[in-house]
């Protein structure tokens, strides 16, 4: 086990490994002293995301960890950080102790009491353990299933275009039929189309209706996406959205009652490693939601409307030709949890919305972004696919190697659960063939994101088939034995990950450092 525990942590045994069970005392209680050679940590570095850092020692462990691989003296030992009696449980460490942080329970934010706040298991077979630890967690919280358990996306097995790095919020239909004329004249063919932030009517970045802002999309969807059917051969119209409309919530003037808070800085700023770790790299980005609108007035359904809201919003998309979504900013939710019953309680109902809409009108072809936290695992039902990394940054070199070793140790976690998700990625410039090799064996979707500029249909090409069909790998990549305590930030090491295809296996060793990235 990770942890030597003290006196504070009591023993529940499991099938296999145990349940930790810890007395609180406040909101931070020392519960004993790290027992590894080696570990890797998946931190939350913000309101969204997660990152990983492999450490040989604990003199820091990051704050809000909550997921450890350990290794001591040939054995593995896996670390899930839980949720519950409405507390979510995380790690922190400093002078060689570990702490456990509980927020989220807003009655009785102070008081002494016990909470299920971690599972553990241990043996000398990582991938093993892990696929051991699944079962066990999914038969023991009713809200977490399997992958296997899950009906497969149709965001899987085509290729896709996104056009969120292509054009940003300046999106049009006009520059989206000049990208699949040039993909279309050089046999290239898409399976479906994100229609990325951008296409909606707001006012100070709350959606103001249902409908695309017509100055972009003259014609509205419904004829859009019948013209991708029939000039292009794209069956698929999928579309971008937060958790509750846009940045900043709904306007009222759609018709639902909403409910009011500002947005508190405090939780959203960015608690990423300190630079020698990550190489002095923002792998957030400098202007990263939800940074600029801290302080602003949030408005979104109260939770008696929200059931109507997602009916009536997912019921206008699928009349005009909308077959799926891409559902944003969904841990921000923590965010509002006081007054809300906390923040695992205004996760569940919000997933639990989703979930069922979705199923209802898009045949559950949802992608969960920004998501990556406890509350959203143990309350995802049957959310089939999410994304496992931050955003792709085109234009930062150096976020590249990141990217894709963040992608993949966050699938260690999380791979067992979903369909993994490493976001779009533009086949052109420095990058574009490393990205789509990291795709192509990701065993989730391949959705390029690319202008007439940056368009290299010799990558596109070699991805897909002339009808834009990809192969999918049979589970989600897992770094190799040897990969998995590498720290891409300061270790002159390949990087390396793989999967299986039939009676294949796939293998993709990469140069994640900071320079010679490829």
């Amino acid at each position: 086990m990770f942890i030597e525990k003290n006196h504070r942590v009591k023993i529940e045994d499991a099938e296999k490994g145990c349940f930790l069970r810890v007395t609180l005392k406040g909101k931070q209680t020392e519960i004993g002293r790290p027992k590894a050679s080696r570990a890797v940590c998946i931190y939350r570095c913000n309101a969204c995301f997660t990152d990983a850092i492999a450490l040989d020692s604990f003199d820091c462990i990051p704050s809000k960890t909550l997921f450890v691989l350990s290794e001591y003296e040939g054995v593995y030992s896996l670390l899930y950080m839980l949720e519950d009696q409405g507390c979510s449980c995380s790690l922190s460490g400093r002078e060689g102790k570990i702490f456990l942080d509980a927020e989220g329970e807003e009655d009785r934010p102070d008081k002494s009491y016990p909470v299920r706040a971690a599972y553990s298991v241990s043996g000398q077979n990582v991938y093993e353990l892990i696929s051991a630890a699944a079962d066990i967690l999914s038969r023991s919280f009713p809200r977490l299933k399997k992958r296997s358990e899950k009906r497969t996306s149709d965001f899987l097995g085509k290729l896709g275009f996104c056009t969120y790095n292509a054009f940003y919020e300046n999106v049009t239909e006009q520059k989206i039929l000049a990208v699949l004329d040039a993909a279309k004249s050089k046999g290239v063919q898409f399976g479906f189309l994100i229609v990325d932030s951008g296409w909606m009517q707001e006012k100070e970045e709350k959606l103001s209706a249902f409908d695309p802002d017509g100055r972009k999309f003259p014609a509205g969807f419904k004829e859009f996406s019948e013209k991708l059917r029939t000039d292009y051969g794209i069956e698929k119209l999928f579309i971008w959205h937060t958790f509750y409309g846009f940045w900043t919530g709904i306007e009222e003037k759609l018709g639902f009652p909403v409910q009011k808070q500002i947005f508190n800085e405090a939780y959203s700023t960015p608690s990423e490693m300190p630079a020698e770790y990550i190489g002095g790299i923002n792998t957030a980005g400098e202007d990263f939601y939800p940074l600029n609108i801290s302080g602003k007035v949030c408005q979104f359904p109260r939770s008696e409307n929200l059931s109507e809201f997602y009916r009536s919003f997912y019921a206008a998309l699928c009349l005009n030709g909308v077959k799926g979504a891409k559902v944003d900013a969904i841990s921000w939710l923590e965010l509002f949890g006081r007054g809300n019953g906390g923040q695992a309680r205004i996760m569940d109902q919000y997933l639990r919305t989703i979930e069922k809409f979705g199923e209802d009108y898009f045949k559950g072809n949802l992608i969960c972004c920004s998501s990556e936290s406890v509350d959203f695992l143990l309350h995802s039902g049957d959310l089939s696919l999410i994304r496992v990394c931050k955003d792709y940054m085109p234009d930062n070199a150096a976020t590249f190697g990141p990217h894709i070793y963040f992608a993949a140790i966050n699938s260690l976690w999380l791979g067992e659960f979903f369909f993994c998700d490493y976001d779009m990625f533009q086949s052109g410039g420095r990058g574009g063939r490393m990205h789509a090799i990291n795709r192509a064996v990701s065993g989730g979707p391949i959705y390029c994101s690319d202008n007439l500029e940056t368009l290299d249909f010799s990558v596109l090409r070699a991805l897909a088939s002339r009808d834009g069909f990809v192969p999918v790998c049979d589970t989600y990549a897992r770094p190799t034995e040897r990969s998995l305590f590498v720290n891409v930030f300061t270790d002159k090491k390949l990087f390396m990950q793989f999967n299986e295809l039939g009676d294949h296996y796939l293998m993709a060793v990469y140069n994640c450092s900071r320079e010679n990235v490829g």
